[in-house]
């Protein structure tokens, strides 16, 4: 009985996932586009739930879903002066675009077929210690290397906007 819950509720919410990332991209509206994404990162935080990583999911909301889709919305709503036109939905890069996505999905489906998936019976201990232990042993470098990228790509942002106020 629970596995068909399980089943259910994983399928709610790919469907949600999927139909407001779709949405998101359909959209032409900026300010709803940023809706969409809260409401995908929400249904991913579900799955993360389903999945027994609930410091995961609570990550995700925080982070994402709610400080992330803020920040984006507090810039949609301080720049929409400046971008009166509306956004095109299709360009001319769209037929390219669509053949691409398709082959990444294909691509996809491919690997996600010849792996091997390591099935595991009975009780795991995913605890956030565990977590901790990874991030700040075995992957402390890339984590900082992340995070240096992250400052980079800022100080870009941040130069990029004061030069075209000049």
């Amino acid at each position: 009985m629970a596995e068909g819950v399980f089943q259910v509720a994983f399928y709610l919410f790919s469907t949600l996932i999927i139909g407001s990332a779709l949405m998101m991209v359909i959209s032409r509206s900026l300010f709803y586009n940023a809706l969409f994404l809260l409401v995908v990162l929400l249904g991913t935080a579900g799955i993360y739930v389903l999945l027994n990583a609930e410091f995961l999911a609570a990550m995700q909301i925080f982070v994402y879903a709610g400080a992330l889709t803020v920040l984006l919305l507090f810039v949609i709503m301080l720049t929409t002066g400046r971008f009166k036109k509306e956004a095109k939905i299709f360009h001319s890069q769209s037929v390219v675009g669509f053949i691409v996505a398709i082959s990444l999905l294909f691509l996809s489906l491919f690997s996600l077929n010849l792996t091997s998936w390591k099935i595991v019976v009975g009780e795991t201990s995913h605890t956030l210690q565990n977590l901790a232990n990874f991030l700040f042993t075995q992957y402390a470098l890339p984590f900082e290397i992340a995070s240096l990228v992250l400052l980079v790509a800022l100080i870009g942002a941040i130069w990029l906007a004061r030069r075209e106020e000049e």
